[in-house]
Order: C-alpha cells, then sequence, then structure tokens
C-alpha cells in the first residue's frame, strides 16, 4: 500500500507477494479472481519535435485572441509529438525484452462486485447516451413553432458540459480497479478502496 491519499496497491517487479483473497471493492471475502499481465515498458525519451510545448495565456480577451492564433501551431507540434511516439513504440517493440518482461497483476472480487467495471462503463455510456437524445430534440425542435423549449436547449448544454466532468470527479473518487501506473520496478492499481486494506487475511 502506498502513502498517498487515494489507497494504491503496488506490485513490484520480480518477487511478488500472495494477493489478499478480500475485494478490492469492499473487503468482503473474494470469490473471483481476474488476471492480467502487464509488460515492462521501456522508459527511453522519445525525441520531440521542438514544434510543441506549455504557452502560459490568461483567461483576458486578448490571451483568448493569442491562443486562437497559436492554436495550428499547437496541433501541428501534437502531431510531430504523436509521430514520435509512434516511432518510439515501434522501436520498444523491435528491441529485446527487459528483465523481467512482464509481472502478474491480480484483481480480487466478490461476487456483488465481479462485474463493477462493466456497470460503471454501462452507466457512462446512458450519460453520453441521454445527452445525444437532448441534442437530437434540440436539431428535430429548432424549426417547431417557438423553436426548440429552453429547458431542452439549456438541459442539453449543462449536460454536455457538466458530463465530463462529473465523469472525471466520479471516476477518481469511485471507478473501477484499474492500472494507474507502470514503471520498471513496480505496477501500482489505482482504484483500490481503502476497505480491502483493513480486511484480514
Amino acid at each position: 500500500m502506498s502513502d498517498s491519499p487515494a489507497p494504491e496497491l503496488i506490485f513490484h517487479r520480480g518477487g511478488q507477494a500472495p494477493v489478499k483473497m478480500a475485494c478490492m471493492y469492499c473487503g468482503a471475502p473474494a470469490t473471483h479472481t481476474h488476471e492480467r499481465r502487464v509488460t515492462n515498458p521501456r522508459l527511453d525519451t522519445p525525441a520531440r519535435s521542438g514544434t510543441g510545448g506549455n504557452v502560459s495565456l490568461g483567461d483576458d480577451p486578448i490571451s483568448g485572441c493569442l491562443a486562437l492564433v497559436l492554436l495550428p501551431l499547437v496541433l501541428y507540434g501534437l502531431w510531430g509529438d504523436l509521430r514520435a511516439g509512434w516511432r518510439h513504440r515501434a522501436a520498444c517493440r523491435a528491441a529485446p525484452p527487459l528483465d523481467p518482461p512482464d509481472t502478474l497483476v491480480t484483481t480480487t472480487t466478490c461476487d456483488r462486485h465481479r462485474h463493477y467495471a462493466r456497470r460503471f462503463t454501462r452507466a457512462v455510456l446512458t450519460v453520453c447516451a441521454a445527452c445525444a437524445l437532448l441534442w437530437v430534440g434540440v436539431v428535430l425542435l429548432r424549426h417547431q413553432p417557438g423553436g426548440a423549449p429552453l429547458w431542452l436547449v439549456v438541459g442539453a448544454l449543462v449536460g454536455t458540459l457538466a458530463a465530463p466532468l462529473i465523469f472525471v470527479v466520479v471516476y477518481d473518487a469511485v471507478g473501477p480497479v484499474r492500472v494507474s501506473k507502470v514503471t520498471r520496478d513496480s505496477v501500482t492499481m489505482g482504484g483500490v478502496r481503502s476497505a480491502y486494506f483493513d480486511a484480514l487475511g
């Protein structure tokens, strides 16, 4: 377990200790396990294109105009960085594997939380579908007398703007157990609840 504010489960490469057979969501005795192998990454820094970079701008109208002018340059730099990353990944695949080449990561769950990640994904897709239906309603009703109802337009705008922010907060707080960090020495699992570390066994 790490010392970060949100509890994290760390699998160290090499001598791996047995996984506690408790549900990573509620701490109850685990009845299901899901195993996956995480490849040991090569952390050599790819050559950057040189055109990208962080541009610090304010929120005043002049800074907004500057950001609009610099947008093509930023996009071009992003494209160059993506190409450099693709070349770097191809070179890593061609290189001999590191030692150890991968590590076994195990997720333990009870019957109630066995499909938690799947249910979380369905909930996100349902919210996205609801926002899409609101926009379809706005488009279909825009030619009606009086146009689309104000509540429908406001709902579509608020849903579209708020849904990503809500998703980020909810995913970080109660999202599924996932691999959050991979290094040459360890694999860190995020989303593991405190009840897992408090469980006996």
